[in-house]
């Protein structure tokens, strides 16, 4: 589609919704901005809500289609996860405005610098962080609702506000994260420390007058070290090494015949390297010489397998969910954590918080989230973080389609379906084109065969007519030959014939059988029944009485004369019934028997 953008619209949406009928009163565009305004989208239909409050009055096609894309564009983009359900339902339910700047030609749906596109990024920025428990959550909503109703008035208002909501939370996050920088080193090296020493000793007994000081002062020096030296330092490595050697040469089947050898081995290299280290990591002198003293009895009960009274450690405190329950997180999910970046939002589904990752210390594998207004929320460490991600147990707030992007995909889908609809109607117009061809064509055959056969009829009935012709005049011919040759045994001239004639006429007798010839030689017997002297007529009767042939005596002299008519002898067959034919004649003429 080319030209103007109401060109293109227009045409989408007459091909979609057709025309409004004619003579039909339509709202002006600054009418329906007006009512839009006042109309809840979520709510209700706005194309209905306008049409109840104005009767008989109706919406262009291209207004009835710009409302009905305009709201499903904002349907679909409130329902995206950035925006918490119930700030959505508000949003939606004040963006009756937006719907109305979407009427005019260069409104929000085609035109990608309008102001309301810059206006929504604002409300993206809030509504990342929002939701209902947010103190001030419903007070920060109804702002937001009262932009989008109030944004074709202009003004530096969202901007300023945001600005200054964006300040308070900088100034608070910035002293939250201060102050919890150290808490989050110190809890590290507290989770290290704990998960290290559980697993070297992995619920191994060790003598009781050690036991008790793995909580007391081993958990303190292996913390030590990692806030000093770090876990990538030689003296960790060094410490966590020295210390394994230690549970083992503390254990009950060490001091075995078979390990002797071993077990002598392994204690020369904890005085070698461990008690060096006790100078270091542990800072009261007195404890270091309790250590070492404990350390050092042990070491020769152990290789004089002298006897010595276990316990089992209980679990050093300090480590987190993942370590209380034995599990661990992958390296491959662990790597993924370099693409959690500060600044970012998370939700929690179970409580609906929204966190903003605020600090995120790599040295440590340590996060700090905070709300919207910068107060801290939770830390973790990237393993419980990585955990609760991989169980869903949070998520990320997926960043929004921008509103252009469903503006061009809910144009791209009623140019598809207008498409679709052109093409079913030149299919249709194409199917009724083909079908009115095979119409004509089955009529101009029916017509060519009707004319083929009208002059196959008429030829045969011109070959008939021929022959009937042919056989008339033939039987004509054959009359004439019969009546010729009648008429010369009456006498060789027309007088004598006439003369004779009427000689015969004047002595037919009552009942007396003639035989009457046409021109085409079809002949018809009739019976002579009344004489009418005083008219000169002869009515004549066939076999059964019902026909009456008239006939006067000059035409039946000549019918004579020619051949024609021919005095047959009597049938007494059918005097009978002759006889009573022609005595109702008389009687009906009143003759009587005379």
């Amino acid at each position: 589609m080319t030209g103007s953008p109401e060109d293109r619209l227009g045409k989408l949406f007459t091909g979609l919704y057709g025309l409004p009928r004619e003579g039909q009163k339509l709202l002006s565009d600054d009418q329906l901005g007006a009512e839009l305004v006042t109309v809840d989208p979520h709510g209700t239909d706005p194309v209905i809500a306008v049409q109840q409050r104005h009767p008989g009055v109706s919406l262009s096609t291209r207004q009835l289609g710009v409302v009905r894309l305009a709201r499903q564009v904002l349907t679909d983009y409130f329902a995206q996860p950035l925006f918490h359900p119930d700030l959505a339902q508000q949003l939606l339910a004040a963006s009756g405005a937006l719907i109305a700047a979407a009427l005019p030609v260069d409104g929000w749906l085609l035109r990608r610098s309008h102001p309301l596109h810059d206006l929504i990024r604002q409300v993206e920025q809030v509504a990342a962080g929002w939701y209902p428990g947010l103190p001030q959550a419903a007070e920060t909503a109804a702002v937001l609702a009262n932009w989008l109703r109030q944004h074709s008035e202009g003004g530096t208002e969202p901007t300023r506000w945001l600005e200054d909501m964006v300040m308070r939370q900088q100034r608070i996050a910035s002293r939250v994260g201060q102050s919890e920088a150290g808490a989050l080193r110190l809890s590290y090296a507290r989770q290290t420390a704990a998960r290290l020493l559980n697993r070297q000793l992995a619920g191994r007994p060790l003598p009781d007058f050690i036991a008790e000081d793995i909580g007391l002062h081993w958990s303190g020096a292996f913390q030590w070290t990692l806030l000093h030296h770090g876990e990538d330092s030689p003296l960790w490595h060094k410490l966590v090494r020295s210390f394994g050697l230690l549970v083992w040469s503390l254990q009950r089947e060490a001091s075995e015949q078979a390990h002797q050898e071993k077990l002598t081995r392994v204690i020369s290299q904890i005085r070698e390297e461990l008690m060096p280290l006790i100078e270091q990591i542990i800072a009261d002198e007195q404890v270091r010489e309790q250590l070492t003293e404990k350390l050092e009895v042990a070491f020769l009960c152990q290789l004089h397998n002298r006897p010595m009274d276990y316990q089992e450690v209980p679990a050093v405190a300090g480590g987190n969910a993942l370590d209380d329950a034995g599990a661990s997180v992958s390296q491959d999910l662990l790597a993924e954590m370099a693409a959690v970046n500060i600044g970012d939002w998370f939700v929690e589904p179970a409580t609906d918080r929204r966190l903003q990752l605020l600090l995120k210390l790599d040295d440590y594998q340590q996060l700090l989230f905070v709300n919207q207004l910068g107060m801290k929320q939770v830390s973790a460490s990237f393993e419980e973080f990585a955990w609760q991600f991989s169980s869903a147990q949070i998520s990320s707030v997926v960043a929004p389609v921008p509103l252009l992007d469903w503006c061009a995909e809910r144009l791209n889908a009623l140019a598809s379906q207008y498409r679709e609809r052109q093409q079913t109607r030149e299919a249709e117009h194409q199917a009724r084109v083909e079908e009115q061809l095979r119409i004509d064509e089955q009529r101009d055959q029916a017509r060519r065969k009707a004319l083929k056969e009208a002059r196959q009829l008429a030829a045969e009935q011109q070959r008939r007519d021929a022959e009937e012709e042919a056989l008339k005049q033939s039987e004509a011919a054959l009359e004439k030959a019969r009546r010729d040759s009648v008429a010369a045994e009456h006498g060789a001239s027309e007088e004598l014939r006439r003369q004779r004639a009427r000689l015969l006429v004047s002595g037919l007798t009552m009942g007396v059988w003639l035989s009457f010839h046409d021109d085409d030689g079809v002949q018809t017997r009739r019976k002579l029944a009344v004489v009418l002297p005083s008219s000169g007529k002869y009515i004549f009767v066939d076999r059964i009485g019902t026909e009456k042939y008239e006939i006067t005596r000059d035409a039946l002299i000549g019918g004579i004369a020619a051949g024609a008519i021919e005095v047959v002898r009597k049938d007494s067959r059918f005097d009978d019934a002759l006889n009573r034919v022609v005595d109702g004649i008389r009687q009906d003429r009143g003759w009587g028997n005379g």
